[in-house]
């Protein structure tokens, strides 16, 4: 099975679960690549738990980066 690439729209109480899934183990072969989120104040926490992860503002530009 391949590596599912994962990218989060908002870094709530949501994005956060789904976030917890790779952070957790819980999902195997899947990588959170890419979060948006257009809350600069959420980027601390985003860094410290995807620290290879791109930050986007702008959900479209998240989704047209592939």
């Amino acid at each position: 099975m391949e590596q599912v690439n994962l990218g989060i729209i908002g870094y709530g109480q949501q994005g956060g679960f789904y976030g917890s899934l790779d952070t957790e183990g819980k999902v195997d072969k899947m990588a959170v690549v890419a979060v948006t989120d257009i809350d600069e104040a959420k980027d601390e926490k985003i860094k410290a738990d995807f620290p290879n992860t791109k930050i986007y503002r702008n959900y479209k530009e998240m989704v047209n980066s592939g």
